[in-house]
């Protein structure tokens, strides 16, 4: 039981803490749909020159108001197209999906271009701005390595300051882990406060009352605070990993303490360090280089972070409101509206205009009986024919789009599964004013607390020995 509880209950609480961020991973993203990235130009640019270099570069299979029809497998020449057209009928599908074309104020003309042909419309993009055309696209945001490897940095370079290096390296992997879980600029903040606060624990850990020195000490709980506000304000996914790297690491503390115990019982003869945790200055030369370090780290994180943020993907139009995934009052057709409409398409021609099947929504079961009259064999014959919303309906549907042998905006909406759509701000996939409000304030502190040390470390006022 005594094994159990010294050795595989804090393993286990690591073991789980590890499983959580490899299950749980996050990373910035600019993609707003799911096979496609959004193209942009100005409305007011010359569209006709855009297309061209788009086709010259190889994309042909863009999704653009222009090459939209009515999308259904029928003549155009019937009234079920012919009445479409005239925009009698109760829904009014085809008049919105042109909304997916334009962004909110009608400022800059919209298409899609799938992942495909990413790569291709990126050079068409680079063509169409040396040619004066201010283009821009929404494509995969690229994985902000800068956040992983300057935590990284700063691990090994507390563990090269450190007293205990082995011990150390183990207690730093799960917050290193955690940078590359939760790859988000402020991270960096997180994880690299966290583990300073790991390093100076370490080297008085192994002395009496060192718990209690640490959580008495204004700036490491200073630094615990900023950890935890820029997990929440990370979202509640991240507050919990990080909760759960905090509890990580104390079972690897712990579990490593019983190690040590363990083997001193096998020693002839161990040292006691007599002198207790709150008589150790943890202001020394290495703490305070490793302030200054973190300070530089962070620098770099914020520069990278402006320059390769969305906001330059998106240039001058950074703040346009586009069609995307989003919950709100303005919605946008998906691909259930375009079955309800061709339901209604198909059968607007049959029903009575005073009917109550004029005004209603389609449903599942629903049927409409009709007659048609075949004079294929020299003499009009009436034929009885119904139409019925059914799963075959709907299958029939999603094969009619397939079919299609240009670029339809359903075949974009059916990809999208009927996720629910509206308008999003392209703001919501920058660099966000919370992230870079965290990277200047650990900036601040850190270099604060360096000159506080440094010039003060006398008086050790914030710092002092516990």
């Amino acid at each position: 039981m005594k094994y159990i509880k010294e050795y595989i209950v804090p393993f286990s609480i690591a073991v789980f803490s590890l499983v959580l961020l490899c299950l749980c991973k996050s990373a910035p993203a600019s993609k707003l749909w799911r096979g496609y990235s959004i193209l942009y130009v100005p409305i007011e640019a010359d569209w006709a020159e855009a297309s061209r270099i788009l086709r010259d570069a190889g994309c042909d299979e863009v999704i653009d108001v222009e090459n939209q029809y009515v999308p259904l497998e029928i003549s155009e020449k019937t009234p079920e197209v012919s009445l479409s057209l005239l925009s009698i009928e109760k829904s009014d599908y085809l008049t919105k999906r042109n909304l997916y074309f334009f962004d909110k104020s009608n400022r800059y003309r919209i298409c899609y271009v799938p992942d495909s042909q990413l790569h291709s419309a990126e050079k068409a993009v680079f063509e169409m701005n040396r040619n004066g055309i201010s283009a821009g696209m929404n494509g995969n945001a690229a994985f902000p390595f800068i956040v992983p490897i300057a935590c990284l940095v700063f691990a090994v370079l507390l563990v090269l300051f450190s007293h205990k290096r082995k011990s150390l390296a183990i207690l730093l992997f799960l917050p290193v882990f955690f940078s590359f879980s939760q790859a988000f600029y402020s991270s960096a903040v997180i994880s690299c406060l966290f583990m300073y606060v790991v390093y100076l624990f370490i080297e008085i850990g192994d002395r009496t009352g060192a718990l209690l020195c640490i959580f008495r000490n204004v700036a490491i709980v200073l630094f615990l605070a900023i950890s935890f506000l820029a997990a929440i304000f990370n979202g509640i996914k991240c507050s919990l990993l990080f909760i759960g790297m905090t509890f990580g690491v104390a079972a690897l503390t712990v579990l490593l303490s019983n190690y040590e115990k363990f083997l001193n019982s096998k020693k002839m003869f161990v040292s006691v360090k007599i002198i207790p945790a709150k008589m150790i200055s943890l202001s020394t030369k290495k703490s305070r280089g490793a302030l200054l370090i973190f300070a530089a780290l962070t620098v770099c994180v914020l520069l990278s972070a402006s320059f390769s943020s969305s906001v330059s993907q998106f240039g001058s139009a950074s703040n346009i409101v586009v069609p995307g995934p989003s919950y709100s009052l303005e919605s946008l057709p998906t691909i259930n509206d375009y079955v309800d409409w061709r339901w209604e398409t198909m059968t607007f021609p049959y029903i009575s205009l005073n009917g109550r099947e004029r005004f209603q929504r389609p449903k599942r079961g629903s049927k409409i009986v009709f007659t048609e009259y075949d004079d294929s064999s020299g003499i009009i014959e009436p034929l009885e024919r119904s139409i019925e919303y059914n799963s075959d309906f709907v299958s029939n549907a999603m094969a009619v789009v397939d079919g299609f042998d240009y670029p339809a905006l359903e075949k974009f909406l059916k990809v999208q599964n009927n996720t629910s759509t509206g308008y999003v701000s392209s703001g919501n996939i920058r660099l966000s004013l919370s992230t870079i409000m965290f990277l200047l304030l650990a900036i601040f502190i850190s270099v604060g607390l360096y000159i506080v040390q440094r010039h003060f470390r006398k008086t050790m006022i914030l710092w002092g020995r516990g």
